[in-house]
Parts: C-alpha cells; sequence; structure tokens
C-alpha cells in the first residue's frame, strides 16, 4: 500500500463513526453492460449473497421514504407495493410495518426465499419466476 492509500485509509478510519468517507468523485450513475443474462444473473446472485445482512438504508432515510409516500397519498388509502431486489427484506418489512401495506420483494438471488417473511418472488429468468 502506498502513502496515499495509507493516508487515505486512516482518515476513512477515523471518519467511520460520522458516516463519511473520502472517495473518488464517481457519477451518480454507472450503466454496467454485461456479456450475457447469464453473467449478469451470476454477478448479481453472488454480490446478494455477499451483502445479504447488510441494508441499503437506515430507518431515518426510510422514514422520508415513509412521510414521502402519506404526503403523496395519505394514510386511509389502501396501498400496494414492490421492491425490487429486496435482499434480506429489511427496508421491504420496514415500510410495510410503518404503513401497514402488503409490499411484495423481488429477488434475482435463491436467497430470497430464506430471508423474508413477506411473501418474495425469487426471479429466475428474464421471463419469469419461482
Amino acid at each position: 500500500m502506498g502513502l496515499r492509500s495509507a493516508i487515505i485509509e486512516g482518515i476513512n478510519h477515523a471518519l467511520v463513526s460520522t458516516g463519511y468517507a473520502l472517495r473518488k468523485d464517481y457519477p451518480d450513475v454507472l450503466l454496467h453492460q454485461y456479456s450475457s443474462y447469464e453473467e449478469y444473473r451470476a454477478t448479481q446472485v453472488f454480490h446478494n449473497k455477499r451483502k445479504v445482512e447488510k441494508v441499503w438504508a437506515d430507518e431515518s432515510t426510510l422514514d422520508l421514504v415513509v412521510d414521502r409516500v402519506v404526503e403523496e397519498f395519505g394514510r386511509k388509502r389502501r396501498l400496494f407495493a414492490l421492491c425490487h431486489g429486496s435482499r434480506n427484506g429489511f427496508e421491504q418489512n420496514y415500510i410495510s410495518t410503518r404503513l401497514d401495506v402488503e409490499i411484495l420483494g423481488t429477488d434475482i438471488s435463491d436467497t430470497a426465499t430464506t430471508t423474508r417473511s413477506s411473501p418474495i418472488l425469487a426471479v429466475n429468468s428474464m421471463t419469469g419466476c419461482d
């Protein structure tokens, strides 16, 4: 590891408790081109399993989503939602509980059927589900 990398790693270690980190400036969206659907699926399943215990958003971030839904639709309206790529179901279950709505989760990985208390669809191909 070079000196620059060591300094950046040290700063990031010190910043961990703040939720901030130094990083290169990346675009907001990066579109990766896969050579085939099989490569795409294998990559998605690999990273799903690697990160199955991690969540994308914390409760305070999800509360912003809940507030926006309430602002847009109110609380009396019966809603149904779809959560695509719901991995371990944290976001799906949190929002479902806070809004008292049914949320169907989808995931490409076979872990989908083992980690959720709410209904899920394990997407197996470009056109089908389990």
